[in-house]
C-alpha cells in the first residue's frame, strides 16, 4: 500500500513531464538564442517573440511562394514534438497549398524559454498570432488555426477569442482530465491535476469564424476518437463543424493518412 501511494505521489508531482515530455530534452538545450540560416530548413525563417510574461517563444516562419495575398496559418504542435520535428508537416502546407505558416515551440520546448503550463501555452499563442498579424498585416478572416493533439488546445483557445476563416483540430480531446480518465491507471489522478485546457468549454459557444474541421483516427490509442464524437455534437449546436473520421488511421499518422480529406478545406480558403 505505502508502495502504491508512492508512485501516486511521484505521477502527481511529475505530471508536468508526463505531459510535455519533450521539455526534458530541451532542458540541455540553451534558450533565446537565435538559429544561423545554415542551421534552418531552406525558406525557412526563425524569429523570437516575446510572451506578455517575458518568455521567448521561437517562432519558424515559412512564407508562401508565388502568392499573390498572405494566407496565413498558425500551426501548433504535440506535446512530444518540437519545431524540428514537425518541420515536415508545415513545409507541406507551405509548399503544397501555398499558405504563410507560422510553427512554434511552447515555452520549455527547443529553444523557447521558461516552462510550460495551460495559462503560459495561451500566451504562447496569443503572441504567435500578436506577431503574425504585425509581420504580415493580415485579415483575421483569412487565418486558419491547425492544431494537432495537445495542439488542438492552444488552437481553440486562440479561436474562441479571435474572428478566423477555419478551425482544424487533428486527433483533438475535450478537455484534459477527459484524456487523462480514458486510461485505466491515470484516471484515478485526474482529479489532481494542474492543467484542464478545456477545448468542448471553449468551443461549445457561437464562433467567430466560419468552419470547425475535426479530424481523428478511429484507431487512435492515444485520445480515442469518441473525444471529436463529443466536441462535434457540441459545436453542430452553435457552428459550422465537420467531423472526418479516418479509417485505418492511429493517432501520429493522422496528418498523413488525412491530408487529402481536410485538404480540400485548405485549397477552397485559399482560393478565397
Amino acid at each position: 500500500m505505502v508502495g502504491l501511494f508512492g508512485a501516486g505521489v511521484f505521477i502527481v508531482i511529475t505530471q508536468d513531464l508526463q505531459i510535455f515530455p519533450k521539455v526534458v530534452e530541451s532542458i540541455f538545450i540553451e534558450s533565446g538564442i537565435l538559429r544561423s540560416s545554415a542551421d534552418l530548413p531552406k525558406g525557412v525563417e526563425s524569429f523570437f517573440a516575446k510572451t506578455s510574461d517575458d518568455e521567448l517563444i521561437e517562432i519558424w516562419r515559412y512564407p508562401a511562394k508565388n502568392s499573390n495575398k498572405i494566407k496565413p496559418l498558425i500551426f501548433a504542435h504535440g506535446n512530444a514534438k518540437n519545431l524540428e520535428d514537425t518541420h515536415q508537416y508545415a513545409a507541406i502546407l507551405n509548399e503544397f497549398f501555398r499558405y504563410t505558416v507560422y510553427s512554434f515551440d511552447y515555452r520549455g520546448f527547443g529553444r523557447s524559454s521558461g516552462w510550460p503550463s495551460e495559462e503560459g501555452i495561451y500566451r504562447d499563442i496569443e503572441t504567435v498570432y500578436k506577431f503574425a498579424k504585425e509581420k504580415d498585416q493580415f485579415d483575421d478572416k483569412d487565418l486558419v488555426l491547425l492544431g494537432w493533439s495537445l495542439g488542438s488546445a492552444p488552437v481553440s483557445y486562440l479561436a474562441s477569442k479571435i474572428d478566423f476563416n477555419l478551425l482544424i483540430l487533428l486527433a483533438p480531446f475535450t478537455s484534459l482530465p477527459d484524456a487523462v480518465a480514458d486510461r485505466f491507471f491515470y484516471r484515478l489522478f485526474k482529479s489532481f491535476l494542474w492543467s484542464n485546457f478545456p477545448n468542448l468549454e471553449l468551443l461549445s459557444k457561437p464562433l467567430k469564424g466560419s468552419k470547425v474541421i475535426l479530424v481523428h483516427g478511429d484507431r487512435d490509442k492515444v485520445i480515442p476518437i469518441s473525444h471529436s464524437y463529443r466536441l462535434h455534437e457540441e459545436l453542430k449546436k452553435f457552428n459550422d463543424v465537420i467531423l472526418i473520421e479516418k479509417q485505418g488511421a492511429a493517432h501520429n499518422d493522422i496528418f498523413g493518412l488525412s491530408l487529402s480529406d481536410w485538404g480540400k478545406f485548405l485549397e477552397e480558403t485559399a482560393s478565397q
